[in-house]
């Protein structure tokens, strides 16, 4: 019976905003002056958002923070975001990524697309591009705090299934 508790507590505590953000660095490994260029992408951005506040983490001993260059598509320029990228006056570790996005985005942008490329200054050999999510929060027009990513609840009957699956494991384990 604790294995059916922990797996259906797993199955309720997994991190629905996984991968709204993700990125991908030009190579695998730079070296000191070396110009690093890390894409980002929007995933399944829920279509009710219009401001997305982002912050991530990287080690400002080994990147220095450069620029933040939108997409060149005219649909980001015109439809999509809006905003600015800053560091943290108080923790220069630490940048902001502030977005607005025009009512209808998703009906020319969709919900997944690429948002810009962020750009460093590599200050040592054999750096590696790492940078860590440490908050998002959306907003609607209002100001309503909203679920960043559109996310489609599980099925009732899928789980219903599952955990039916594990009663009948555990029988037959008894038998």
């Amino acid at each position: 019976m604790k294995f059916i508790a922990a797996i259906v507590t797993f199955l309720f505590i997994f991190n629905s905003h996984a991968g709204l953000i993700t990125t991908a660095s030009d190579h695998a490994n730079y070296n000191t002056g070396d110009l690093v260029s890390i894409d980002f992408f929007v995933n399944d951005l829920n279509p009710s958002v219009d401001f997305l506040d982002i912050s991530y983490y990287f080690d400002n001993t080994l990147l220095t923070l450069d620029e933040f260059s939108w997409s060149d598509s005219p649909e980001i320029i015109g439809f999509g975001a809006f905003g600015l990228v800053s560091s943290d006056i108080f923790d220069p570790s630490i940048f902001y990524i502030n977005l607005g996005f025009l009512h209808g985005f998703s009906d020319v942008l969709g919900t997944t697309f690429k948002l810009g490329q962020l750009q460093f200054t590599a200050l040592s050999d054999s750096v590696v591009a790492e940078l860590s999510l440490t908050n998002v929060i959306a907003f609607d027009f209002a100001g309503a705090i909203v679920e960043p990513q559109s996310v489609s609840e599980p099925s009732g009957y899928v789980l219903l299934s599952l955990i039916g699956g594990l009663f009948l494991m555990r029988k037959r384990a008894r038998l």
